[in-house]
């Protein structure tokens, strides 16, 4: 009898942890978009006026939604864009931005920065899988109004997955 009461609890532990396993974690009423920038490379302060120019439009066309802020996700290269007054693609080239930004030539080949923003919308509890779903049906709709969108996705939340086997790990700085 025991054992069958163990092997009970045994296997609904295991469902439970399964179903958490699952669970999506993201910032509540956060969403990150890339766009596809039109035109030159923007330089300096104007890269500023772009992303104004985006959250403007993204206002307008989600109706139901309140958009309360719309921040650079890479807010480090976009600082250095508007400090020394460069397109991204001039800034990467220059050796001293990449060790302030600790780039690689592998990830300059491949990912544009200044394009990627964070959205915060003004209630934390809008279901934001369905945003997220919304928007990426409807990229064509957007880019016929001027917002060249590549993607949305909700602003997940990392988790560690395993501890470190550093046996100096404790004495890090950062714990």
């Amino acid at each position: 009898m025991g054992k069958i009461i163990f092997a009970s609890l045994l296997f609904i532990g295991l469902v439970f942890a399964q179903s958490g396993a699952n669970k999506t974690l993201y910032a509540p009423g956060e969403i990150i978009i890339k766009y596809e920038k039109s035109g030159p490379q923007t330089r300096g302060k104007d890269i500023l006026n772009e992303h104004q120019n985006i959250f403007e439009k993204l206002k307008l066309r989600l109706s139901g939604v309140n958009i309360v802020s719309c921040t650079p996700v890479f807010k480090g290269v976009v600082n250095e864009m508007i400090k020394e007054n460069q397109t991204e693609e001039q800034l990467f080239k220059s050796k001293s931005a990449n060790k302030k930004l600790n780039l690689t030539s592998v990830t300059l080949n491949k990912t544009s920065f200044s394009n990627i923003l964070l959205l915060k919308i003004d209630k934390p509890n809008t279901d934001i899988a369905a945003l997220v779903d919304s928007i990426n049906k409807n990229l064509d709709v957007l880019a016929s109004e001027g917002i060249k969108i590549d993607y949305a996705e909700p602003n997940y939340i990392k988790k560690v997955a395993a501890d470190s086997n550093d046996p100096l790990y404790s004495q890090q700085w950062s714990h």
